[in-house]
């Protein structure tokens, strides 16, 4: 099973491959609570598993990162 850095284990692993930002309300219908819930729940992310499955519109802050490409430098 895929682990993170610090040795958390999770049933299972996959590769973010489209990251989208939540489509705005209209403003007659945006409201303090829906645009903190916006906040609360991140951009929209697809992610294609290990199994090869492809899940579409992921809520970002519900997965979490265990390695992340772009914290690795070239050279």
């Amino acid at each position: 099973m895929p682990s993170s850095p610090t040795g958390t284990v999770y049933p299972s692993a996959g590769v973010v491959v489209d990251i989208r930002d939540l489509p705005h309300p209209p403003k007659e219908k945006e409201t303090t609570q829906i645009l903190n819930l916006m906040k609360l729940v991140g951009r929209q992310v697809d992610v294609l598993w290990a199994s090869g499955e492809l899940s579409k519109n992921f809520a970002e802050n519900s997965l979490v990162i265990i390695t992340d490409d772009h914290d690795n430098s070239a050279g």
